[in-house]
């Protein structure tokens, strides 16, 4: 038997009820389930009915027969859903698959991609193969392929794959209406339900009815401009299949959003989807839906009987008019509602303008009382004056007045904001710093123009939310900025000033996000990065200022209009004809400066290092200059530490970087925060320089942790001040990634580090979507976090996956951003060592690495740190070949290869040469192994090993490498039947050095009882005693598998010396021993097949053991 949705109980509840099987009653009287909404894996039934069953309340023939009355060929009462993969075959090329979306008991939606148009696509497969289902499927499918509308997700094709339906739609990169829209504003919830209903009507226009408009159908997403947009997923397709009981469609929760007469199982039309808008509206602007019983029983009854309560009996301070509009959406009636989608959308226009709705059929008596409350002027008239307005036609008269109105609060809300502004550049060209109280001043105006919004209703939206925008741009908050002014342009405010207020805020994201992304790897990386810069910010500030370049700054505009297209000359010239014409306008100077520095950064990235340097230095000197005039100006003093900070990554590349560079940096932004202790930017500034400079002492071996904690501190605060500064969050989640991998490496606890930087990466990805960087920095926190997991023996398995779909979505949103690239095949090698380490084959996961591992080097084929990860990925099926007895040369050589590339491009690459060693090293076990010479191998380990220790002798890695080096040579020598003790010191050495740099490391506990075994092994072939050597030994490996339980190696290990201490051990003695040796070697056969074959011979030893042998 299949399982029934939460549809189908609906449907079954009703037929039982009108067939007197059930009353309301019984239905009350049943306890909810823990998860109304959800079938439980394995139940035949829905939640509803298991429990009526459970209760005696029904039987399972009786709801057999009532399934035959509703569907009398059905031959079972419910299809069965699939496993939700993608049922295609594996060598289908129309489409490729790339991961599950989601998938309901209809379908299943899975993200693709389209190789013949070169895009992502959400592809839906219908779970069942029924023909007539397929057809209808299919068939409402096409209809919705003749809705285009950019609200409405788009059907771009139907077809079938061996027999299987599917449809492939347009791709939204969006999240569910409410996950995003609780914190919205009132206007701007009201503006994303116009939309909806927008879509809808276009829809309806066409014949097609959603039938499940909910808010996990509605997904909220951005255009270019940052501007929010709903789009309508799912449409049509919910119900499709919805003529019999069981269709296994699944609806989220309780049928919340079902309108009365989909309950009682009557025609729908268009107007049940406003019904079922109507709820979302009501859940926007309460927080609950409209019915909400004790039970599901309890609400079915609620929404075909009950009225609703007025969303201001819930929340008093929505407006009477939404009220109206809310409650004629859920009118239990179908005729009683809106008659269009239309209507609804004019509705709410005009609620929105502050004009009469419909929804009160528009007496003369509303009419009247919603113009007097808008005119209190004009109550003194008294009531004969009403009478004379509406008989002289006043309502042009209101509309008039209404602009007017508008007119002035722009008028006085703007001037305010000018004083202010003018306030404030009084106060930055004095000799005190006196600028304080003006910021005070303008914390305090952005508490009273809310308040005046507030009281003053719908009219003050626009101008005041672009009174709010300048002000925030004033304080240099400019994500706060962009929202305000972005809320008033969206409600219809669209003069030149706020253009220009728009133009201006981006463009100053767009420069700090330009800063914040790192350098990049080629010049071709570097196009890509900046495409993907100009799409998100630059392309809609340049749109926002030439929409109001007529404003009074003319020449300033002109000026950052041709700054931001690449003209710099005719930048620089028309800042200084505006600097000429007013001199007090010093932001006209501070333009040139940043042009120079815009010059600098793009020399930097092309490798023009010393060509940098030069425009750097014109950068400051005009940035000096400009804060000789400007004495008090915080964002002057960040500009200065700004450019010195990116005079330091110039100096960094060229091997030039010293403390006095980053103290002077640092300088600055100190200076900055003297004058203005609240500038959120200054303090991620500051943050960067630091974590920046704790790297460099990193990787020359020193301790990074102090810079690491004032980095981490300082971007706190700017979060703190800043809440919504991605460029804060993204400091944050560098700094703290960079203190756990540093953790990692010394066996400290680095959960808590990653955790951090996982949380601080989300954040900016909030802020900022669709910038490939923060996405990247997820990706990072996430992979150190599944080898930390790897480390400590558990399971990295969901780290990894949420590691890759962030790679996956960087390189979605900048197909060659090669550090996303280098860090997916670096995602899938860890994926494939880990199924290694468990003897699952590792061929796969390594395909998909060296694929995205050699498209970055296409792009870039002289990155050291993709030609060392290609290294890796080789060098991984070398072991996985090593471990089951194969030849493993063709990897080695091409891992080999690989490193020596990275060197060639950076001779002092530390962790080049330590990949060199343990590729010769494998090298030489499979020499041995096949009993050939190892010792040109050997020394080529030892050789890259001890160069790498020379570069980096504070990474206790090497050290583990060089002694691990040595017990390969303690076990060559036990071959010959030669004495392993010289190598055996010489790796006691180097594990005594790792353990002063991490001391904890199970890996040190597995070398050290490994040199055990062979000492032990040496002693007894002397006919020497060895029980000292061998309890040692299980010690040893005891505490490395009590740090990581899955280190297998260990428990083989483990295996190993208990058969060394059974052979020394009386007869007697022995199966005990041997048994236990065995079992425990079986267990790590378990744990890991692929060490079968190293240890056949162990096995095989222990047996005869326990036969007696």
């Amino acid at each position: 038997m299949g399982k029934v949705s939460l549809r189908a109980d609906i449907r079954l509840l009703r037929l039982a009820i009108e067939q007197g099987l059930l009353t309301w009653e019984d239905l009350e009287a049943v306890p909810q389930p823990t998860e109304p909404g959800r079938t439980p894996d394995g139940a035949a039934w829905g939640p509803w009915i298991s429990r009526l069953i459970e209760s005696g309340h029904l039987d399972e023939m009786g709801l057999i027969r009532l399934i035959r009355q509703l569907d009398p060929e059905a031959e079972e009462p419910l299809p069965t859903p699939e496993e939700p993969k993608a049922p295609v075959p594996e060598n289908w090329d129309r489409y490729h698959i790339f991961s599950r979306l989601g998938a309901g008991g209809m379908g299943s939606v899975f993200k693709a991609f389209d190789p013949q148009l070169n895009r992502f696509v959400a592809l839906k497969f219908l779970h069942t193969k029924d023909r007539q289902h397929a057809r209808a499927f299919l068939d409402e499918a096409r209809a919705q392929a003749q809705v285009e509308h950019p609200l409405i997700c788009q059907v771009y094709e139907v077809g079938e794959v061996e027999e299987q339906p599917y449809i492939a739609m347009r791709f939204i990169d969006g999240r569910p209406l409410f996950e995003t829209a609780s914190r919205f504003p009132l206007i701007t919830k009201i503006r994303l339900v116009q939309q909806v209903a927008d879509g809808l009507r276009a829809a309806h226009q066409k014949g097609l009815i959603h039938r499940d408009v909910k808010p996990g159908n509605i997904l909220v997403t951005t255009n270019q401009q940052g501007a929010l947009r709903c789009i309508i997923v799912d449409f049509g397709l919910a119900q499709t299949v919805a003529g019999r009981v069981g269709d296994g469609e699944e609806v989220a929760g309780t049928p919340d959003y079902l309108a009365p007469e989909q309950l009682r199982g009557d025609a729908v039309d268009h107007r049940t989807d406003i019904y079922s808008l109507g709820v979302v509206l009501y859940e926007l602007l309460t927080g609950r839906v409209p019915f909400r019983g004790r039970n599901i029983g309890q609400t079915l009854k609620l929404i075909s009987e009950a009225d609703p309560q007025p969303p201001s009996a819930l929340e008093p301070s929505i407006p009477r008019d939404l009220d109206a509009i809310v409650l004629k959406c859920l009118a239990r009636e179908a005729t009683d509602r809106y008659g269009s989608a239309a209507e609804l959308l004019r509705d709410l226009e005009r609620f929105v303008s502050g004009e009469p709705i419909q929804a009160h059929s528009a007496s003369l008596s509303y009419v009247a009382r919603k113009w007097l409350r808008r005119h209190r002027w004009v109550a003194l008239a008294g009531a004969l004056g009403l009478a004379s307005l509406v008989a002289l036609g006043a309502f042009g008269l209101v509309s008039q007045r209404r602009t007017r109105q508008r007119a002035e609060m722009a008028r006085r809300f703007s001037e305010e904001v000018k004083d202010m502004e003018a306030a404030m550049r009084y106060a930055v060209l004095l000799p005190a710093r006196a600028a304080g109280g003006h910021r005070a001043a303008l914390e305090a105006q952005i508490a009273r123009l809310g308040g005046e919004m507030d009281r003053l209703g719908p009219l003050a939206f626009g101008p005041g939310h672009y009174a709010l925008g300048r002000t925030y741009l004033a304080l240099r908050r400019y994500e706060q900025a962009k929202r305000h002014l972005e809320l008033a342009w969206e409600s219809g405010y669209q003069g030149a000033e706020v253009a220009v207020a728009l133009g201006q805020t981006i463009g100053e994201l767009y420069e700090e996000a330009t800063y914040v992304s790192p350098a990049p790897l080629s010049t071709l990386v570097a196009a890509a990065t900046r495409e993907e810069l100009e799409r998100v910010f630059r392309n809609p500030a340049l749109e926002y200022l030439r929409a109001g370049s007529g404003d009074s700054s003319g020449r300033f505009i002109q000026a950052l209009i041709a700054f931001y297209e690449g003209r710099y000359d005719e930048a620089v010239e028309a800042a200084d004809a505006a600097y000429a014409a007013r001199p007090w306008f010093y932001e006209a100077r501070r333009l040139v400066g940043r042009i120079h520095e815009t010059r600098g950064q793009e020399a930097a990235h092309a490798g023009e290092y010393d060509e940098a340097l030069e425009h750097f230095a014109r950068a400051e000197a005009v940035y000096l200059e400009v804060a000789n005039v400007a004495r008090n100006d915080a964002e002057l003093e960040v500009s200065i530490c700004r450019c010195r900070s990116q005079r330091n990554e110039a100096y960094r590349a060229l091997n030039r970087l010293l403390a006095d560079h980053v103290d002077e940096a640092l300088a600055a932004c100190g200076r900055a925060l003297e004058l203005d202790p609240d500038f959120a930017q200054a303090y991620g500034l500051e943050s960067r320089i630091q974590w920046r400079w704790a790297d460099v002492l990193s990787r020359r071996g020193e301790d990074p942790r102090p810079r690491l904690e004032l980095a981490i501190a300082a971007a706190q605060t700017a979060i703190a001040k800043s809440p919504e500064s991605s460029s804060a969050h993204q400091s944050l989640a560098a700094a703290s990634r960079l203190l756990g991998s540093w953790q990692m490496l010394r066996g400290i606890d680095a959960l808590p580090a990653l955790e951090q930087s996982v949380s601080a990466a989300q954040r900016a990805i909030e802020h900022q979507p669709d910038v490939a960087t923060g996405h990247n920095s997820l990706g990072n926190a996430n992979l150190l976090i599944a080898r930390l997991e790897i480390g400590r023996g558990g399971d990295p398995e969901a780290r990894l996956d949420q590691a890759i779909a962030s790679y996956e979505k960087a390189v979605d949103l900048n197909p060659v951003y090669t550090p996303s690239l280098l860090n997916l095949g670096d995602a899938w090698t860890t994926r494939a060592d880990w199924q290694m380490a468990r003897g699952v084959d590792p061929t796969s996961a390594i395909t998909r690495a060296l694929a995205a591992l050699e498209q970055a080097v296409a792009i870039n084929p002289n990155h050291l740190q993709l030609h060392n990860n290609l290294g890796n990925a080789h060098n991984t099926l070398a072991l996985w070949q090593l471990q089951r007895g194969g030849d493993p040369r063709q990897h080695l050589d091409a891992a080999a290869a690989s490193y020596l590339r990275a060197l060639e491009i950076q001779p002092e690459y530390a962790i080049g040469l330590y990949n060199l060693a343990f590729t010769e090293r494998l090298r030489a076990r499979s020499l041995i192994a096949a009993g050939a010479d190892s010792a040109a191998a050997e020394q080529a380990a030892e050789d890259a090993i001890r160069r790498a220790i020379e570069l980096n002798a504070s990474d206790p890695e090497n050290f583990m490498e060089y002694a691990a080096l040595d017990l390969l040579r303690a076990r060559g020598a036990l071959a010959r039947g030669a004495s392993p003790s010289a190598a055996v010191r010489g790796a006691e050495e180097s594990i005594r050095q790792a353990r002063a740099l991490a001391s904890e490391a199970p890996e040190l506990f597995y070398l050290e009882a490994l040199a055990r075994r062979y000492e032990a092994e040496w002693s007894l072939s002397q006919g020497a005693p060895a029980s000292a050597l061998l309890s040692d030994g299980l010690r040893l490996a005891e505490r490395a598998l009590a740090a990581n339980p899955a280190l297998s190696e260990s428990i083989a290990l483990e295996a190993v010396l208990l058969k060394l201490q059974a052979r020394q051990a009386p007869r007697q003695q022995r199966p005990e021993l041997a048994r236990r040796a065995l079992d425990i070697l079986r267990s790590a056969f378990a744990a890991n097949p692929a060490l079968t074959h190293e240890h056949e011979a162990d096995a095989a030893e222990l047996e005869r053991m326990l036969a007696g042998g």
